[in-house]
């Protein structure tokens, strides 16, 4: 039998994680009065000893905080019920397996079985009605595709809570089907949508066209494959043409035709908006330091002589929406694995996320477990503040546990993403400028080359990642894309990489479609490969060999290898013990080749495979909208208005989550994400070292979205997005010639649709104008369409519910000399204190008018880039003369909010003065305080550079607004001299942090 470990902490430490806990249910709309956690650890070894037993106990048990027995101590509480969360079979338990490689280190033998790691919640309530909220509290807790949740009453708790043991029954691995696709149309589509392979009837038809062509079904002959399909070939092209792989809606022909009734045709978003402008930069500008752009997993600069710089975003949305904790943990570790991926193989040093989900404090209704059936889209069955919690845990056990920094991030809360949340994952990494006397960042499979896949081995996590991903969110849609990060493996084969690539010569991760994307775009370079799907590893038996061919299990990369360093290769692997397999041989064949048990699996043209998938073609038409406005006098209460701003959702402290992750690791961090006295206010942008050995050169790193401005129009949505991008990297002391941007689309799906589809077209547009006004070139990026999900009503009915537009902006700047970086905080009593940039009555779309319900119309515009990137220069020549004190670009909650962290941060008051802001508008002081107006900096400066900086600043649009004091108040005097806002710090900091809670 078994042995079980229970874990419970100590009472004298207060029941910390229960109240954790209760606080989460609270928030999900569930009251108990109490809760015990405990963590379980299950050792499938029948032969321990009494003495390894002990021994692992007193392994797992933290002695001062902590208390285990083999006996459960949860079964002795009055009105209780217990709720066991645990992995479900065949699904990656990275706790369970590390825990078990420790005992194995320990007892110095391999243990019989495996170790299963799970949780139990002893639930306690005097209420009526436990039994059922218990079941409905087990709901929240666990992702029914990747863990099982197991509740026992009183009377079970009196005679003992069993083992859970989630073994898989041994079974054969399935053989190869074939797919007969003599259809029709209707029955194409259906095929289609039952195998999950978002696939419409062009596509379909034009892969049944393929196999009935005379030399396919010749070739095919030869190597004794019918004329149909084996599902393995089906499942290849739908996941290479997936729109997450192929980015169809980018790539398509678009007619689009303006509110004037012009037409335009448009040959492809992408060689359109961003790949040609970044070609148009480079030349413009003459930007060197531009070695490589979307032809890799990341784009690559070089930052000196000695280094490169990798840079990506990309996101994880629809698993993040079946099951936040994994899919943001995956798209951490993902994003990660793109840094390992580029060139020969980047060293990642940082990550940053964004969480965008639905008001924290949504108060609808929920999907409810004993809800009949027949209401199959009701949504959403996670309340956004449970959804919120997945995410940071994610990210933190993804990022902690790689031993990787967690740089920065950001949060954004709208209803209108219910129906599907967005969850980006960013990542940066460096690269030897040289390796092995070749460039660090070029690298090209070639023929005869092995093919190795290291890392994890392969399961049914995963399946379909691709092709569910270009779907929308459905309450019954099948959840084996979901996966489970085992970042303690991925860290090995990170550092394992840094040895290897010398002996390789090209390497991808194993991201959507698993080997079937890896392989299949490297044999791109050389023409073909043949793929051995028995060499795989496995996790268990039972696998078909599509679901080895497309599995998206993580920790994956793979590498080419030249038969004369396999030998090296492979003892370098065994060093390091990372896991891996010879899964074939890269040829120049023309085909991807794929066998299993002997027998031709896969046999696909790679013309086909790459170029075949029907062009899309979609109609654009643009009218702008209009809302309403709010009737507003000049006389509110201003210092209400400016606390209830501070305490909103998209504004306040996000401490809670900063907190919870680090940021210190590998010893790079020069801003953090919290500054200030107090290090509690979001920095705008981080700056870090690339190499420990150099302490005068780093990196500045800031990231943008704003949805809000994209309800008006999609265009100055961007561009606003592009401008304080750049602001943020100038403000820190980023060098405005060496910035580069990361562009990632979240959209709503602009299928049938001509209005989103003319909003995504205008988001291109201003991608390409401001992109090469700012010389801000993107250098790699990310789309992701069908960000839409399905709710149902107050009558049951079902609607769907698309996210408002997104485009997640990183940028990127070489910091010349570290200790000349600026941060936003005042720093200095009788500093001056100054506004760079035009003041415009510029409130559409504002977090002013979000907060009072309304959209409006009148969206800030960037109407000047040429003069605004002359101030941008002429602020980082002074900034670079340490002339300026602070410098913070005023963006969201406009001018106003900027003086609150400017205040806060520094600890100290500001007085200011509306009357001398440069101000273009009605004379309305809520006007000046809350638009967004572009281009705008708040400065503070030492007095006795006053004559200096306005010098330096004469062509641009300044003006002193007032000074900064020693009274810890906020004061601002309005338009016509009478006093509007007047505030302690201490009650700023208050409304700033309370919104989710202050970290101490």
């Amino acid at each position: 039998m078994a042995v079980q470990i229970e874990v419970v902490t100590k009472d004298r430490y207060g029941n910390f994680e229960g109240k954790s806990v209760a606080q989460r249910l609270l928030n999900a709309g569930h009251y108990v009065q109490d809760i015990t956690v405990a963590q379980v650890y299950t050792i499938d070894d029948e032969v321990l000893t009494p003495a390894e037993i002990q021994r692992i106990q007193n392994l797992v048990t933290n002695s001062v905080t902590q208390t285990s027995s083999l006996e459960s101590q949860l079964t002795a509480k009055d009105n209780a019920w217990l709720i066991e969360i645990g992995i479900l079979p065949r699904v990656t338990d990275p706790d369970g397996d590390r825990i078990k490689a420790v005992i194995e280190q320990l007892l110095g033998r391999k243990i019989g079985g495996d170790v299963y790691y799970s949780q139990r919640l002893l639930v306690k309530d005097n209420a009526p009605g436990l039994a059922e909220k218990v079941q409905n509290i087990s709901k929240l807790f666990f992702n029914e595709v990747t863990h099982a949740a197991l509740v026992y009453g009183p009377d079970q708790l009196k005679r003992g809570i069993p083992q859970y043991i989630p073994r898989s029954a041994a079974e054969e691995n399935q053989l190869e089907e074939i797919i007969d696709l003599n259809l029709s149309h209707e029955e194409l589509v259906k095929l289609s949508f039952r195998n999950e392979w978002a696939l419409n009837l062009d596509e379909m038809f034009a892969i049944k066209t393929y196999f009935e062509r005379d030399d396919v079904r010749a070739q095919r002959r030869r190597i004794g494959l019918g004329a149909m399909p084996t599902r393995t070939e089906m499942e290849v092209i739908a996941q290479t043409w997936s729109e997450h792989c192929k980015h169809k809606i980018f790539n398509a022909e678009i007619t689009y035709e303006d509110e004037h009734g012009n037409i335009r045709a448009i040959d492809s978003l992408f060689k359109t908006f961003i790949r040609n402008p970044t070609e148009e930069i480079i030349r413009r500008y003459n930007r060197t330091d531009i070695v490589s752009k979307f032809s890799d997993n990341a784009g690559i600069i070089r930052l000196n002589d000695k280094w490169l710089l990798a840079i990506k975003c990309e996101t994880h949305n629809s698993p993040t929406n079946d099951a936040p904790f994994g899919g943001s943990a995956t798209g951490l570790v993902g994003v990660f694995r793109d840094i390992l991926g580029a060139g020969k193989g980047g060293w990642v040093i940082g990550g940053q996320y964004f969480f965008v989900t639905g008001m924290p404090n949504y108060n609808g209704a929920l999907y409810l477990p004993q809800r009949p059936e027949p209401i199959v889209g009701f949504y959403p069955k996670m309340h956004p503040a449970e959804l919120l919690h997945g995410m940071i845990e994610g990210v933190q056990d993804g990022g902690n546990k790689s031993g990787i920094p967690t740089t920065n991030g950001g949060t954004f809360h709208h209803n209108s993403f219910l129906g599907k949340c967005l969850m980006f994952a960013s990542a940066i990494g460096v690269i030897p400028a040289e390796i092995n006397g070749k460039p660090g960042w070029k690298k090209k499979a070639e023929v005869r080359d092995y093919i190795l896949t290291i890392g994890g081995r392969v399961g049914i996590d995963g399946i379909h990642g691709a092709t569910v991903s270009s779907l929308e969110s459905e309450a019954k849609k099948h959840g084996g894309h979901v996966q489970i990060a085992y970042p303690y493996n991925q860290r090995k084969v990170m550092e394992a990489l840094m040895e290897l690539r010398q002996y390789i010569n090209g390497l991808t991760d194993c991201g959507a479609g698993g080997t079937s994307s890896a392989v299949g775009e490297m044999a791109q370079q050389t023409g073909g490969a043949d793929v051995v799907l028995d060499h795989a590893l496995l996790k268990y038996l039972g696998l078909a060999p599509y679901q080895i061919k497309i599995s998206e299990s993580q920790e994956r990369m793979t590498i080419s290898v030249p038969p004369e360093n396999l030998d090296a290769v492979k003892s370098i692997l065994r060093k390091h013990d990372v896991e891996f397999y010879d899964t074939g041989r890269f040829t120049d064949s023309g085909k991807l080749k794929t066998t299993y048990r002997g027998q031709v699996s896969t046999y696909l043209d790679m013309d086909f495979l790459h170029n075949g998938n029907p062009r899309m073609r979609l109609k654009a038409k643009w009218a702008p909208p209009q809302f309403a406005e709010p009737a507003l006098d000049d006389q509110p209460d201003y210092n209400g208005l400016v606390l209830q701003l501070l305490a909103s959702y998209n504004l306040c402290s996000k401490e809670f989550i900063t907190r919870r992750f680090d940021h210190e690791v590998q010893d790079l961090s020069i801003v953090k994400p919290l500054i200030g006295r107090k290090r509690d206010i979001r920095t705008g942008a981080v700056v870090q070292k690339f190499d420990i050995e150099n302490n005068k050169e780093g990196v500045a790193e800031a990231d943008v979205l704003n949805p809000l401005l994209g309800q008006i129009d999609t265009y100055h949505m961007v561009a606003n997005g592009i401008d304080e991008v750049v602001r943020k990297l100038v403000a820190i002391g980023g060098n405005p010639d060496k910035i580069v941007l990361n562009d990632n689309f979240c959209w709503p799906s602009p299928i049938n649709d001509e209005y989103k589809a003319a909003q995504l077209v205008r988001a291109g547009m201003a991608l390409e104008d401001y992109a090469t006004a700012f010389n801000a070139p993107c250098i790699s990026g990310k789309d992701s369409m069908s960000v839409d999900g399905k709710l149902v009503n107050a009558n049951g009915e079902q609607i769907r519910v698309s996210g408002l537009p997104v485009v997640k902006l990183l940028g990127a700047a070489k910091v010349e000399e570290l200790k000349k970086v600026t941060t936003l905080e005042a720093k200095v009593a009788d500093d001056l204190v100054y506004v760079i940039g035009t003041t415009k009555d510029e409130l559409g779309g504002s977090d002013f008018y979000n907060m009072l319900g309304y959209v409006g119309n009148d969206v800030p515009k960037v109407n000047q880039a040429e003069k605004a990137k002359g101030s941008y220069k002429a602020l980082y020549r002074a900034i670079s003369e340490e002339i300026v004190a602070s410098a913070h670009a005023v963006a969201g909650g406009g001018l106003v909010f900027a003086l609150t962290e400017v205040a806060l941060g520094g600890d100290l008051g500001l007085n200011i003065d509306l009357s001398k802001v440069n101000y273009e508008g009605k004379n309305q002081n809520y006007r000046v305080l809350f638009s967004q107006s572009a281009s705008r900096f708040v400065v503070t400066i030492d007095p006795k550079h006053k004559e200096r900086f306005e010098m330096l600043m004469q062509d641009s649009s300044y003006a002193q607004i007032g000074t900064v004091t020693s009274d810890k108040r906020l004061e601002i005097k309005g338009i016509s001299g009478n006093n509007v806002v007047n505030l302690p710090i201490e009650i700023m900091r208050a409304a700033y942090t309370d919104t989710f809670g202050r970290q101490n």
